[in-house]
């Protein structure tokens, strides 16, 4: 099991006004298995690009957002879509979340 750093942006503060700073605060019990999606390639400055996926899979009640990033192991990631909510029809089984995560360097 990891334990990530979910890094919120800012969004609104109570009078409707932009807030600049940043949240960051932990999650534990997450697993992660590499995504197939990883890609390389050249943007049009012939530059090497990499875009790399990761998969998550985390605690049922997990706080992420689509419009977070994580660090994971050292690494900052952008989560790549809606995060998936999964409940089990059967008790006692395993419940959770799924997302997906990319980082482009280069």
């Amino acid at each position: 099991m990891t334990t990530i750093t979910i890094v919120r942006a800012g969004g609104l503060d109570a009078d409707g006004d932009p807030v600049d700073a940043s949240v960051e605060f932990e999650e534990s019990s997450w697993f992660f298995a590499p995504a197939s999606r990883a890609v390389a390639g050249e943007d049009n400055d012939r530059a090497q690009r990499v875009i790399a996926g990761l998969t998550g899979y985390g605690p049922y009640g997990s706080q992420l957002r689509a419009s977070d990033r994580v660090r994971v192991k050292g690494a900052l990631w952008d989560v790549d879509g809606e995060v998936g909510v999964w409940e089990s029809p059967f008790p006692g089984a395993p419940e959770g979340v799924e997302a997906a995560f990319k980082r482009v360097t280069g």
